[in-house]
């Protein structure tokens, strides 16, 4: 059964040899959550059979890595973002995991120059189904207890992990 994935494992036979499936997952080395979180999914992987490697970089060849797009297998990226991010953030021209669809991108387009509901929501499906297949990047974990508040709330808004209404008395909507 010559490049068949055995029953139970991560490995592959490849021209009658068996190979297991392994990466090298990269992180900022100035971020220890990411350093824990890498520590967590490797241990995680390892004991369902998939080797991964840490790989340990400077916060300069971090950011170079994500700009460039290039010289690793898989990288803990933060992405800010809001609670209902932008599509193109992970599947758009220039998104971070170096996803490319070009039918993808022709329905980002589609969905950008029309104005009518039921269509953007069919498209969108597409991309979902498109998604489901192809997965081109996996989120696993996101930072609560954040504070999501409109632009037009301005004043001292210094939220913090103890008190996310610290100097709640300061805000106030700007005028216009």
């Amino acid at each position: 059964m010559d490049g068949n994935i055995l029953v139970g494992s991560w490995r592959k036979n490849i021209n009658g040899k068996s190979t297991v499936l392994k990466f090298t997952l990269t992180v900022n080395k100035s971020n220890e959550l990411d350093i824990r979180l890498g520590e967590n999914i490797k241990d995680q992987l390892n004991k369902v059979g998939i080797k991964v490697d840490i790989k340990e970089v400077s916060k300069n060849n971090y950011y170079n890595l994500i700009t460039e797009k290039s010289g690793y297998d898989a990288l803990i990226v933060n992405i800010n973002t809001s609670f209902s991010p932008n599509i193109e953030t992970y599947m758009g021209s220039s998104n971070t995991s170096n996803y490319k669809n070009d039918e993808v991108t022709n329905l980002l387009e589609q969905i950008y120059t029309t104005g009518d509901a039921s269509k953007i929501k069919e498209l969108y499906e597409k991309i979902i189904n498109i998604y489901n297949e192809d997965v081109p990047f996996v989120g696993i974990a996101r930072k609560n207890n954040a504070v999501v508040y409109n632009t037009n709330l301005v004043g001292t808004t210094k939220p913090t992990a103890f008190n996310i209404y610290s100097k709640f008395q300061n805000w106030y909507r700007k005028n216009y």
